[in-house]
C-alpha cells in the first residue's frame, strides 16, 4: 500500500508542478548531493531486487529533484541505475535457478525493442513529451498496483 500511495503521490505531484523536470539545471554535483543519491540508490536497488515496480519512475523523479536534470537527462540517467540492480537480481535469481528462459528471454527481446522505441521517442522530443507519459505511467502504475492489491 505505501508503494501505491508513493507513487500517485509522485504522478500527482508532477503533474501539478508546471515547470519540473522541463529545464535542465544540472551544474555539477556536489559531495552532498552524491551522498543523498547514493543513499537513494542503496535503497531503491534493494527494493528494485526485491519487489521492483515504480523503480525507474522513483529514480526519475529522485534525479530531477536531487540533481535538478530535466526529464530527459534523469530518465537517460536512470536506465544505467536500473539496469544495474536488474543485472544483479538476474545474476541473483539466475544462482537461484528461479528464471524460465522459454519465457525471459522472448519477452527480454520484446523489452529490448520497446526501450529503444522509447529512448529514441523521448530523444527526438525531449521532456515536454516525457512529463505527460510519466505522469500518466505513474497514474496507471498506481491503478495496477491497486487492481493487484485488491
Amino acid at each position: 500500500p505505501l508503494v501505491m500511495v508513493m507513487i500517485l503521490a509522485v504522478g500527482i505531484y508532477t503533474h501539478f508542478s508546471k515547470t519540473m523536470g522541463l529545464e535542465n539545471s544540472y551544474r555539477g554535483h556536489e559531495k552532498s548531493t552524491l551522498l543523498i543519491g547514493m543513499a537513494l540508490a542503496l535503497v531503491l536497488g534493494f527494493y528494485d531486487g526485491f519487489f521492483g515496480p515504480g523503480t525507474g519512475t522513483f529514480l526519475v523523479f529522485a534525479l530531477i529533484k536531487i540533481f535538478k536534470f530535466d526529464f530527459l537527462f534523469a530518465n537517460a540517467n536512470a536506465k544505467p541505475l536500473n539496469l544495474s540492480s536488474n543485472v544483479a537480481s538476474l545474476i541473483t535469481f539466475a544462482l537461484s535457478v528461479k528464471i524460465l528462459y522459454l519465457y525471459g528471454i522472448p519477452v527480454a527481446l520484446s523489452m529490448m525493442l520497446g526501450g529503444y522505441a522509447g529512448a529514441k521517442a523521448s530523444i527526438k522530443n525531449g521532456s515536454k513529451l516525457i512529463k505527460p507519459l510519466f505522469v500518466l505511467m505513474s497514474i496507471g502504475a498506481f491503478i495496477k498496483l491497486v487492481m493487484n492489491y485488491l
